[in-house]
């Protein structure tokens, strides 16, 4: 796997921007902030998974592919030398990407991130005891960037796009096993983002775009698609109103703030961010409590969206969504999400 370390592009707090960077920045109740760097993929964003310290429930962790194609990488977390929360400088990781990242944390201090390298497989980096490993080849022939979830220590399941447009699973307990195929949800060329979410041990939700299909005015549109993981994979549901014209953003992001409870993002035919949630039942379905609520912004690529973590004092409603805007840095805006109840 190629790792170049070329200069990677920081903008600076004040520099100018396109004029529709000021859209990002009134985001209707979205307080958007800028974190520099030159993206040239949509960002993947985690934070540290389960109940963990209280100062350890404000660690969040940005990833995105640099004008350099390597991986990289800023925090926001405690800097005792410094004595205050802030975000780090950005810092190479290296490698090679022919896709936007993915990343996840199983627990405090850990965090593991894939990306499609330039043979079109399954490349693994994690960070474990204050280190990062060294690339990791997992194989595969992927035809977009992967997804990842976990649902506790020691447990990954990776999503990716197979070469004949159905979905592959990879999963990680206790050592990695073979890919298997999802049968189900049906994809497409035109829209191949995945996104994937453990809200709770043992389940996982998958979303993905439906294949390309006409209307009756002759537009092709896409529908969204849910794929639920309980006791075993449930039939894939059809979700939305209308459909989607293909020439939306083709990645998507799903988070979950609380068992079964899923706020999932894409970015909407007016660049704007498009917010989404709903309630997963016991078979499997998702029941959309609200639709396609506009968060603002002027998006140029797809969202990245994490809930946040939880310190054992409470269980937030937060979450941290992260977008390149069109001066292709990364921004940042963290919102308080409905409660269903």
């Amino acid at each position: 796997m190629k790792l170049p370390r070329r200069r990677f592009l920081q903008l600076a707090a004040g520099a100018a921007a396109l004029p529709a960077v000021g859209r990002i920045a009134r985001a209707q109740d979205v307080s958007w902030n800028s974190l520099g760097g030159g993206l040239t993929s949509a960002p993947a964003l985690c934070t540290w998974g389960g109940q963990v310290s209280p100062a350890a429930a404000y660690r969040r962790d940005v990833f995105a592919r640099g004008e350099d194609f390597a991986l990289w990488h800023k925090w926001y977390g405690w800097f005792p030398d410094r004595n205050v929360f802030t975000w780090s400088e950005w810092e190479s990781l290296g490698g090679g990407l022919t896709s936007p990242p993915a990343a996840v944390s199983w627990g405090e201090g850990r965090i593991d991130v894939f990306v499609r390298g330039t043979d079109r497989a399954l490349w693994h980096r994690w960070f474990t005891d204050g280190d990062w490993s060294d690339w990791e080849s997992l194989g595969g022939v992927l035809n977009f960037g992967p997804a990842v979830s976990s649902w506790g220590p020691r447990r990954l399941d990776v999503f990716a796009r197979g070469t004949d447009n159905t979905i592959f699973q990879r999963t990680f307990d206790q050592g990695w096993r073979a890919w298997t195929s999802i049968a189900e949800p049906e994809t497409t060329v035109a829209l191949p983002g995945i996104a994937a979410v453990s809200s709770a041990p043992g389940k996982i939700d998958l979303f993905t775009w439906g294949a390309t299909h006409v209307n009756n005015q002759g537009t092709p549109i896409n529908f969204l698609q849910h794929k639920s993981y309980r006791d075993g994979w449930k039939a894939a549901q059809t979700i939305g109103l209308g459909g989607a014209a293909v020439s939306l953003s083709t990645s998507l992001a799903v988070a979950s703030w609380r068992e079964d409870r899923l706020d999932w993002f894409l970015r909407g035919a007016d660049n704007a961010l498009q917010h989404s949630a709903g309630l997963v039942g016991g078979g499997g379905q998702l029941g959309v409590n609200f639709w396609e609520k506009s968060r603002g912004g002027f998006l140029t690529s797809g969202p990245a969206a994490v809930a946040a973590g939880r310190s054992g004092f409470e269980e937030a409603r937060l979450i941290n969504v992260a977008v390149r805007g069109s001066d292709n840095a990364l921004w940042y805006a963290r919102l308080l999400s409905e409660s269903p109840d």
